[in-house]
């Protein structure tokens, strides 16, 4: 590759990165599908910015390009955020504490309980099997609910 496209999918993708606490890890070594998702770009695009990474120049170049986002980023707070790209202070670490994550957060609780695993998995910095158990524990809620319908 002789350089570093500067496609309008590449600047999102590059920007979505800057914003991603883990951004260039879950470019990486992430599901092609989940990592598309995740950073809300086509995969195609992941394909490109991967194929970058394996060049030397490549990938020089979009790790500057990453830093270089970052660093407009942070002098620049008005630029609006990319949903899911928030870094959490700490990650849920119990199933009760992933739903009320997810309650709180732009996606919801349906993208805790019907979103591609490894995608909430990263979105909240959280192990795949955590978000399995906060699934049961939605779903042993919901069963009690049809249960015991509110009079």
């Amino acid at each position: 590759m002789s350089g570093l496209s500067t496609s309008p999918g590449m600047r999102d993708l590059v920007l979505h990165l800057a914003r991603h606490h883990r951004g260039l890890a879950l470019l990486h070594l992430a599901d092609l599908e989940c990592t598309a998702v995740t950073l809300g770009v086509d995969a195609l695009t992941v394909v490109e910015a991967r194929d970058a990474l394996e060049t030397p120049e490549g990938r020089a170049q979009l790790i500057a390009a990453v830093r270089q986002a970052r660093l407009e980023l942070a002098s620049n707070p008005g630029i609006p955020a990319t949903p899911g790209s928030e870094v959490h202070q700490r990650p849920p670490r119990t199933a009760r504490e992933l739903v009320r994550a997810a309650a709180e957060h732009v996606y919801g609780l349906g993208f805790l309980s019907e979103g591609n695993l490894e995608s909430v998995a990263v979105i909240f910095h959280v192990h795949p099997n955590l978000v399995l158990r906060a699934r049961a524990l939605l779903e042993r809620h919901a069963a009690i609910r049809a249960r015991h319908p509110k009079r």
